[in-house]
C-alpha cells in the first residue's frame, strides 16, 4: 500500500461511519465481521432512511444509493440487499418509475429527493435499474418496466432533463442489457458532462466516485474514454494529504473510501 492511501485510510478510521470503517478496514487487510449497526437506518419495509433530513420515512434516494454501495461492497447478497430489492418491487409505480413518498414534506428533503419532481424521479428510476441490473435482473420485469419509462421521458435529442446521474446509470444499464450503440451514446454524453463542467464549483468529488461505482459494477473497461477520464479527474482531485474533498458536510470520509476503492479497481 503506497503512503497516499495509507493517510487516506486512517482519515476514515477517525471520521468515517462504522461500515465506512469496516471497508477501510477491509481494504487494510483486516476488515472482521461486519458491525452489527452497519445498517441500522434501514426500515423493517426494507427502504432506507435518509441522513440528510429527520423522517422516518423510507427515502427513496437514500435507497437507491445505498443499494448501490451495497452492491460495490460485495454484499449483494446481503439479506439487507435482499429486503431493499424486495421494497423496490413493492414501490415500483405502475408506469415503471420509482419516486419519492409524499409523506417526507413536511421534513423538507433537499431538491433531490423532492417528491413528485420528475427530475429526482428520473434519476432514481436509473440508478435503481442499474442496480437491478448488477444483481442479474437486467431483463426482469421490474427493470423492464423502468427501462420503458425513462425512454419515454427523455428529451427529443436523446438526453434526459435534470441529474447528471441519470446519464451515468443509463450508460450502466444499457451496457449491462447488451445494448452497445445506447451504452456508448450514454458514455459520450458523459464524457461531454465532464469537459463541460468538472471545473463548475458544484461538480463536487461525488460526480466522479458516482459514475465509476455504477461503471465498475457494470463492468466496463478502463480503457474506454470516458471510464479513464473521470478516473483521471478522480486522480487529479486528490489532496496532498491522500485525502478528498466534498463540498457536501460531513462526507469526506465516505467519499476518500470510495475513491481509494474505485483506484484500487481501476488501477
Amino acid at each position: 500500500m503506497d503512503r497516499l492511501d495509507a493517510m487516506a485510510l486512517e482519515y476514515v478510521m477517525q471520521n468515517g461511519t462504522p461500515w465506512e470503517r469496516w471497508r477501510a478496514r477491509r481494504l487494510l487487510g483486516s476488515a472482521g465481521p461486519l458491525p452489527p449497526d452497519w445498517a441500522d437506518r434501514q426500515n423493517p419495509d426494507g427502504g432506507w432512511r435518509s441522513r440528510e433530513f429527520s423522517s422516518p420515512v423510507s427515502n427513496m434516494g437514500t435507497t437507491s444509493v445505498t443499494l448501490m454501495r451495497t452492491i460495490w461492497c460485495g454484499l449483494g447478497d446481503s439479506p439487507e440487499c435482499r429486503a431493499t430489492v424486495e421494497y423496490l418491487r413493492r414501490t415500483q409505480q405502475p408506469d415503471g418509475r420509482w419516486t419519492e413518498d409524499p409523506a417526507q414534506y413536511g421534513a423538507n428533503p433537499p431538491e433531490w429527493n423532492r417528491p413528485g419532481d420528475l427530475a429526482v424521479d428520473l434519476w432514481e428510476t436509473a440508478n435503481n435499474a442499474a442496480c437491478l441490473c448488477a444483481l442479474g435482473l437486467a431483463q426482469d420485469p421490474v427493470t423492464e418496466k423502468a427501462v420503458a419509462w425513462l425512454r419515454a421521458n427523455r428529451r427529443e435529442d436523446g438526453t434526459f432533463p435534470g441529474y447528471i446521474h441519470t446519464t451515468y446509470a443509463m450508460a450502466a444499464v444499457c451496457h449491462m442489457r447488451g445494448e452497445g450503440v445506447e451504452a456508448e451514446r450514454y458514455l459520450a454524453d458523459s464524457l461531454r458532462i465532464l469537459h463541460k463542467f468538472k471545473d463548475e464549483s458544484w461538480f463536487d468529488v461525488m460526480d466522479l466516485t458516482w459514475a465509476l461505482i455504477l461503471w465498475g459494477l457494470a463492468g466496463l473497461d478502463v480503457r474506454t474514454e470516458a471510464v479513464r477520464s473521470y478516473r483521471d479527474e478522480l486522480r487529479r482531485r486528490r489532496n496532498a494529504d491522500g485525502t478528498w474533498s466534498s463540498r457536501y458536510p460531513g462526507c469526506g470520509p465516505q467519499y476518500t473510501l470510495e475513491a481509494v476503492e474505485i483506484l484500487r479497481v481501476l488501477g
